[in-house]
């Protein structure tokens, strides 16, 4: 019955309890991070007799009844021990698997980059790590102007941290990897926060104003509070036009034609803060003139008075003054007229004064004077009996002013007040006169004077010649027809005929002569004589 219960007992046992293991490793630890130098130690059981060691895919050896074993400079990397037990009856084996590991981290900093200047004040710092074994954790170290400023740990995992409400300072910061031998890796980063943005003022030329030169220099002031500037960029109309030194407050732009511009200037300092200022200005180097002013001495009482301008002015600041006379300005495209409230006064000076600003902001003023006539004026237009103009017609008072007309006929005539007579004339037309009244200090207009042709005249005188011969002949004829019908009679002396016919004769030629005269000799007599 015993036998029985041991056989049963025997066959309910697990294996494991029915054998006891003959070697256990103790050291390393299973997946333990070690040095170069190994010591594999173990614990075996009381009936062992030798022992064996294989390492990684190498031969197996006798280690005798030792119960460690020195391995000496293992390289880096994962390494598979199996040990051995032999006694009389069986074998038994364990084994440990280890790294060793005997290199520093490796640790790259990726930005920012060392040197580098932010304009924010929110900076994330990134790496990049790896170990032979692996990454343990992370120290953040941060220094503000060379002080200590923080210190942030991390876990293994984190490749980046975020430095948040910076000030504007010089900074370094320190980040230190540490695998799980406990050994590190630093890497450091300077860099320098400015948030400041730079300054800048345009100083000339005036915005919106004129320059009246081709050759413009655009100048300005600039700062930074950090002294960081590295330049300034200029535009010219939106194009790129320079790049200049920081230590610059100019640039020069030359032969420029005239019109509108716009010049940009934006000052950048180390951080990229940039700050811009622009300026707009208009070339025009055509000077601001007075083309003509009117009147000049001997103006009528009624006249207004002009300036004209060489080129189109500001209406709103130009202006032109009377002494001592009120009255209201209008203007005539670049003319700008006084029309007096009332007549000017006879034999006066007055003075006038007159201030312009063309659209570039150039400046004119200037002053001229005239003095009223006690004379007066007389004009009109001389024309032809078609109505075409004539000129060169001579328009005077007998024995006092003349003139003569321009290429379109007209004429202005200064002449004593009163009635006068005035005489038109002109070769080969009909010369006329006319009465006229003036007063002193005003101008009359006769208006159109038409000259007939003096050939119309010389026809005429032709055909009474022509007309009176046919009626001497027609006399004689029925005379000497009426005398035939009488019959013959005693021969009557012919001297009476005769002196008649010669009479007759002499009165043709001496209309011919008056034709020829009116023709030919109206620009030979003096006027005094023609009337």
């Amino acid at each position: 019955m015993l036998v029985i219960c041991l056989l049963a007992s025997t066959f309910m046992m697990p294996p494991a309890a029915a054998e006891e293991a003959l070697v256990t490793i103790t050291s390393p630890a299973a997946n333990e991070i070690t040095g170069s130098n190994v010591t594999v130690r173990w614990d075996s059981h009381e009936s062992v007799e030798r022992f064996s060691i294989k390492v990684d895919g190498g031969e197996i050896f006798d280690v005798g009844k030792k119960g460690s074993i020195e391995l000496p400079n293992l390289a880096d990397g994962p390494h598979l021990v199996t040990v051995w037990a032999h006694n009389s009856t069986r074998s038994d084996m364990d084994m440990v698997a280890f790294l060793v590991d005997t290199s520093d981290p490796e640790l790259t900093i990726l930005g920012p980059s060392n040197g580098d200047h932010l304009n924010t004040s929110d900076v994330t710092v990134r790496w990049r790590a790896s170990d032979a074994s692996s990454i343990a954790r992370y120290e953040v170290e941060v220094l503000m102007n060379g002080a200590f400023h923080r210190t942030i740990l991390l876990n293994h995992t984190a490749s980046e941290v975020v430095l948040d409400h910076l000030e504007d300072a010089d900074y370094r910061v320190n980040v230190v990897a540490f695998d799980g031998t406990g050994k590190s890796t630093q890497r450091s980063v300077a860099f320098t926060v400015d948030t400041t943005v730079p300054t800048l003022d345009i100083l000339f030329p005036m915005d919106g104003k004129g320059v009246f030169d081709d050759n413009v220099t655009v100048t300005w002031s600039a700062h930074d509070a950090g002294n960081n500037l590295v330049g300034f960029e200029v535009f010219l109309n939106g194009a790129h036009h320079a790049t200049v030194s920081p230590s610059a407050n100019s640039v020069k732009f030359t032969n420029l034609r005239d019109g509108g511009y716009t010049v940009e200037v934006a000052a950048v300092d180390s951080a990229n803060n940039t700050a811009r200022g622009s300026v707009s200005f208009a070339i025009d180097t055509v000077p601001l003139d007075v083309v003509s002013t009117f009147p000049g001495d001997g103006a009528v009482l009624a006249t207004d008075i002009r300036a004209q301008f060489s080129k189109p002015v500001d209406r709103e600041v130009s202006n032109i003054t009377v002494s001592g006379v009120e009255g209201t300005v209008r203007w005539e495209g670049n003319t700008i007229i006084f029309v007096p409230a009332s007549p000017l006064k006879l034999g006066t000076v007055y003075d006038v004064d007159y201030v312009a600003m063309d659209h570039s902001g150039r400046w004119l003023n200037g002053t001229w004077s005239f003095n009223t006539t006690s004379m007066a004026y007389v004009s009109g237009v001389v024309q032809d009996a078609d109505g075409a103009p004539l000129a060169n017609a001579r328009v005077y008072i007998p024995g006092g002013p003349s003139t003569v007309t321009g290429e379109d006929g007209s004429f202005r005539l200064q002449v004593p007040p009163g009635n006068q007579t005035l005489t038109v004339s002109l070769g080969g037309h009909v010369t006329r006169t006319m009465p006229i009244n003036v007063s002193p200090g005003t101008e009359r207009s006769v208006g159109a004077i038409q000259l007939a042709s003096t050939e119309l005249i010389v026809l005429v005188g032709w055909a009474v010649a022509i007309l009176a011969i046919v009626l001497v002949l027609v006399i004689y004829y029925f005379r000497k027809a009426d005398r035939g019908r009488r019959g013959r009679r005693p021969r009557q002396p012919t001297r009476g005929r005769g002196k008649e016919a010669s009479r007759s004769w002499k009165g043709l030629e001496e209309l011919q002569k008056r034709s020829r005269r009116n023709r030919y000799a109206d620009d030979d007599i003096d006027p005094d004589e023609r009337l």
